[in-house]
């Protein structure tokens, strides 16, 4: 699959930890994550996914 020149992102797990923290815990909105942290909604609901 090609991604069109487009580098993909690679996030540490405890940046995805902390996002998944502040989703559960915090009880903050995916949306908001997502426009606070600049990672895709997409993302964020698969790491609540794996990581919860």
């Amino acid at each position: 699959m090609f991604n069109h020149g487009k580098k993909q992102k690679s996030y540490t797990p405890e940046f995805k930890q902390q996002i998944v923290d502040l989703r559960i815990k915090a009880g903050k909105g995916i949306t908001e994550l997502s426009n606070e942290y600049g990672v895709p909604k997409g993302t964020i609901s698969t790491w609540v996914k794996l990581l919860s």
